[in-house]
């Protein structure tokens, strides 16, 4: 679906912009429409920009294609910011700030509110579910190194990740609170989950806009003097 953000823009400054399957931030409904937080946002600034835009529902994986080999200008939205990141896509400003990291967690893992994330991660039948190519942060990503923990790598989008702990295939997994709160009221069984705050839970990060090396430092420019943020 093309969506222009004004018809006077160029269309050489038109940019395919990417998003993945992750309500409520951004989601394809069953019509074809184009939703959620972020998208909702994204589409202000492209337009407060004059930039052409074009919405592509892909993979990560593809996603991460398009960025580190370039063959069009391509932009990703609602990635946490890395050093590795850094080397490979350029980055807007911040577009959102993430509500406080939450553990999703089956209700049968013994987890306690005052427990610390850092016990958790060092308890040797710990089995943490993690997005493949996803960042959670220095500390938590630095955390899950250090203590060698037992990682669930999934390519899947949030939703069926959630099935994969009702399967117990992992204990838990590290997200936000307003997706938590998302996932736990449309998943089935909603009950075999629980949200858990460990008393040392790192910040959310802010999310942002990393766009293609072809995507030039003028057009960076002002999709970040459209961000309100």
């Amino acid at each position: 679906m093309i969506w222009t953000a004004l018809q006077c823009a160029s269309a050489n400054d038109l940019i395919k912009v990417q998003f993945v399957q992750r309500p409520p931030y951004m989601y394809q409904t069953d019509s074809g429409a184009v939703e959620g937080l972020l998208i909702n946002r994204v589409e202000q600034i492209f337009s407060k920009a004059g930039i052409a835009m074009e919405w592509n529902l892909t993979s990560v994986n593809r996603q991460w294609d398009a960025l580190m080999n370039p063959n069009e200008m391509t932009c990703s939205i609602g990635w946490y910011k890395s050093e590795s990141r850094e080397k490979i896509a350029k980055f807007t400003k911040a577009i959102y700030q993430d509500q406080q990291h939450v553990l999703l967690a089956r209700k049968q893992f013994s987890i306690q509110p005052s427990d610390r994330l850092e016990t958790l991660l060092k308890m040797k039948r710990t089995r943490v579910l993690v997005k493949n190519k996803y960042t959670y942060g220095p500390k938590i990503d630095g955390m899950l190194k250090a203590f060698k923990t037992t990682t669930i790598l999934s390519d899947a989008e949030n939703q069926q990740m959630v099935r994969l702990l009702i399967a117990n295939r992992a204990d838990f997994m590290v997200t936000s609170k307003l997706e938590a709160d998302y996932l736990l009221a449309n998943s089935d069984p909603y009950n075999d989950l629980r949200i858990v705050i460990p008393v040392d839970m790192p910040e959310a990060g802010k999310r942002y806009i990393a766009c293609n090396r072809l995507v030039s430092d003028a057009l960076i420019e002002r999709l970040n003097k459209a961000i309100p943020f």
